[in-house]
């Protein structure tokens, strides 16, 4: 749904998968993302990101849809104080057009085993102004949920003139107190998402 800009608020989040009941869950994570991004303005580029198990557990995507047994999973970007996600153009989708989570199908994680996937991608808009105070650098929040256990990366993405990510930081899956409510939401449900099924080689 395209929402008028005006509606647009600082305190935009954009969320995958929060839309199924958050459970507890049975393993241990990380989540990894560079928390020091540089792009050059209006050209997309693609993030990457990366998952940990640290459990125990093998963690088996399948189809990846909780519909057919598939993890309860999702990723998340919210916005840093007093700015907004608009210059940013960030978006899930992988460079095929494919649904975020098609990356996942077939992918099983045993107890230490990485797997490295594409977050989204981001076309930064400098000239856009709303949520943008600073002009050429904002401070995106990323996540990845399994269950109920969120892990929180928080990014500075910058305009500059070559594309430059730092080495990953990795962040613990921890049960939040509370979740964000903000006033302006989109949400997929990972059940509701067409997926694609071929298996994506893991990294590790």
């Amino acid at each position: 749904m395209n929402l008028p800009k005006k509606t647009m608020t600082a305190s935009l989040v954009m969320l995958l998968g929060f839309s199924t009941p958050l459970l507890a869950t049975p393993f241990d994570f990380q989540f990894g993302i560079s928390p020091e991004i540089t792009v050059r303005a209006n050209e997309r580029v693609l993030i990457g990101a990366a998952i940990v198990n640290r459990g125990t557990d093998t963690l088996n995507f399948g189809c990846a849809r909780v519909s057919c047994g598939g993890l309860d999973f999702g990723a998340g970007v919210s916005a840093g104080s007093g700015e907004g996600l608009n210059a940013l153009n960030f978006m899930f989708l992988d460079p095929r057009g494919d649904s975020f989570y098609s990356q996942f199908a077939g992918i099983t994680l045993v107890a230490g085993e990485r797997f490295d996937f594409l977050f989204g991608t981001i076309n930064f808009d400098p000239s856009n102004p709303i949520g943008n105070p600073l002009g050429t650098v904002l401070h995106p929040t990323f996540s990845f949920r399994f269950g109920a256990d969120i892990a929180l990366v928080t990014s500075t993405v910058s305009v500059g003139t070559d594309a430059v990510f730092s080495p990953f930081k990795f962040s613990d899956g921890n049960a939040p107190t509370t979740l964000p409510v903000p006033s302006s939401l989109l949400l997929i449900g990972s059940g509701l998402v067409g997926l694609g099924f071929s298996k994506r080689r893991r990294t590790g």
